[in-house]
C-alpha cells in the first residue's frame, strides 16, 4: 500500500478495493471447500445418468477414432485395465481413474 501511496493513489480507496479483493477470495475458498465435500448419496436424476452415458459414449469413440500411439497414455489416465480369462474366454475390465 506504501507504494501506491507514494504514487499519488487515495489511501482510502486502496483499502477499499483490498478489503473487496479479502472477501471475494474468502468466498472462493468457501465454495472451493464446499466443492470437495462428499456429496449426499442421492439417486441421480435422469438428466444426470443421461448426460454420464453421453459422456462416456463420447469418451469411448474419442479413443476409437484417436491414434493407436495416443491409446496406450489414455488408457493408463482412466486407469484401465484389462485381464483376459483364458479358460472363460473372457475380458475383465476395470477403469480407476486418478482424481
Amino acid at each position: 500500500m506504501a507504494a501506491a501511496a507514494e504514487a499519488g493513489a487515495d489511501p482510502a480507496l486502496v483499502t477499499q478495493w483490498i478489503t473487496e479483493t479479502q472477501q471475494q477470495r474468502r468466498a472462493a475458498e468457501t465454495e472451493l471447500r464446499a466443492d470437495r465435500r462428499p456429496a449426499a448419496h442421492e439417486p441421480m436424476s435422469r438428466d444426470e445418468l443421461r448426460r454420464n452415458v453421453t459422456h462416456a459414449s463420447d469418451l469411448a469413440k474419442a479413443i476409437h477414432h484417436s491414434a493407436k500411439e495416443d491409446r496406450a497414455e489414455q488408457y493408463r489416465l482412466l486407469g484401465l485395465r484389462l485381464t483376459y480369462d483364458i479358460g472363460a474366454r473372457t475380458v475383465h475390465v476395470t477403469a480407476a481413474p486418478d482424481a
